[in-house]
């Protein structure tokens, strides 16, 4: 079985890194805390309703100009193998009666 072995000072880094992390993510989660109260306060503006419900449609709209091409270039990619499948289908015919003359 596989073990880490540290020394004293190994150790001691550790614990100091490890409390340090402890320490930023408390104050981080505290900043999170108080930034999502201040979101629910804006939220209650009209302004912020109305931002929000533009933004919800310029995504709508975006995503559904994404889906179109993504449509498309699936089209593009299936009629892309299936000339690539007839190719190679006209390619293995040839080699046949070359190989039977």
């Amino acid at each position: 079985m596989a073990g880490i072995r540290m020394n004293g000072d190994g150790v001691a880094a550790t614990v100091a890194a490890l409390t340090s992390h402890a320490s930023s993510a408390s104050d981080n989660a505290r900043a999170a805390e108080s930034a999502l109260t201040d979101v629910e306060v804006a939220a209650r503006s009209p302004q912020l309703a109305s931002a929000l419900g533009n933004f919800v449609s310029r995504f709508t709209a975006q995503a559904t100009k994404v889906s179109e091409h993504i449509d498309a270039l699936g089209g593009g990619l299936n009629s892309a193998a299936a000339a690539i499948s007839e190719t190679d289908s006209q390619i293995g015919d040839s080699a046949r009666s070359l190989t039977q003359r």
